[in-house]
């Protein structure tokens, strides 16, 4: 009776792992598509400067990156979002109008893989793609006429620069 058992408790520890290993294998899908995202944005970033480009056509383009961001960061396995932390049965992030809130917890999913030992098998999305609401609108005036006397200070809305490498380009 005791090794059934022990037989029984080691089969439901290898299901855990089989399980938690599948969980993972989505977060690992879902944060790739985010990461690709943040490259195509930083790509779009660096193409405003362009005078060719129409800023309408980035804004769009960067609109449909959100929205490809949101669909990562509300990927689901089992019928449970990734990033949702114990708040799994509803989507972790939402978007109203230029605003995306995050509505899941900080909570980190384990389960137990051996006598004693457990294994942590999730990120909230607050440690992943952040918990602050983050709007997706702009104050910044990008057709500003910068001259020989702009101070440092009067760019990016009077917040200046910041220590580092600067590159101006026309």
């Amino acid at each position: 009776v005791r090794l059934r058992s022990l037989l029984a408790r080691n089969e439901q520890y290898q299901a855990n792992v089989a399980s938690a290993s599948r969980w993972l294998t989505y977060s690992e899908t879902a944060l790739a598509g985010a990461a690709e995202g943040s490259r195509e944005a930083h790509g779009l970033a660096l193409t405003a400067a362009d005078d060719s480009n129409t800023l309408e056509g980035i804004a769009e383009s960067l609109d449909a990156i959100i929205d490809d961001l949101l669909s990562q960061a509300n990927a689901e396995h089992g019928g449970r979002y990734l990033f949702g932390g114990a708040h799994g049965n509803s989507a972790p992030f939402v978007r109203t109008g230029d605003l995306v809130t995050y509505h899941g917890d900080d909570n980190e999913l384990s389960t137990a893989i051996s006598s004693g030992l457990s294994l942590r098998y999730n990120l909230p999305g607050s440690a992943v793609f952040g918990e602050q609401a983050a709007s997706f609108t702009s104050t910044l005036d990008w057709n500003r006429a910068t001259g020989w006397d702009t101070s440092l200070g009067e760019l990016f809305d009077g917040e200046g620069l910041t220590a580092g490498r600067v590159r101006i380009t026309d």
